[in-house]
């Protein structure tokens, strides 16, 4: 079974992401921050793809790519890391894609088997 982690602040978008692709057979980890992010990455859990929400207390997006690199270097580069954005925007070093927040469910799961192919 392919593992995504989704990292967001708000408990209504990891609740809908988690809902969502656990429906269509993905395992599905959330988490509240960047830093409980890089805790779930770094216990060497197998995780496919990575859902990254930008903006978050305690430490967003871009730090938590920043300390990925330094903490666990090559794994951005071998893990899909996708950027859950609210615009289009130019991507940071270590992330894969970006997939806009709040569009429609089907756009979702699209991608994220664009990324990691088919759960089942």
């Amino acid at each position: 079974m392919k593992t995504i982690l989704a990292v967001d602040d708000s408990p209504d978008m990891r609740a809908l992401n988690e809902l969502v692709l656990s429906l269509e057979g993905y395992k599905v980890i959330t988490a509240a921050s960047g830093k409980d992010a890089l805790v779930i990455i770094l216990s060497n859990q197998k995780i496919d793809l990575v859902l990254l929400d930008l903006h978050m207390p305690v430490m967003g997006g871009l730090e938590f790519l920043k300390q990925l690199e330094e903490l666990k270097p090559g794994t951005a580069a071998a893990m899909p890391i996708v950027l859950l954005t609210g615009a289009d925007l130019d991507l940071p070093q270590g992330a894969r894609g970006q997939i806009r927040k709040m569009g429609d469910i089907q756009t979702l799961v699209s991608e994220v088997q664009s990324y990691i192919g088919r759960a089942k």
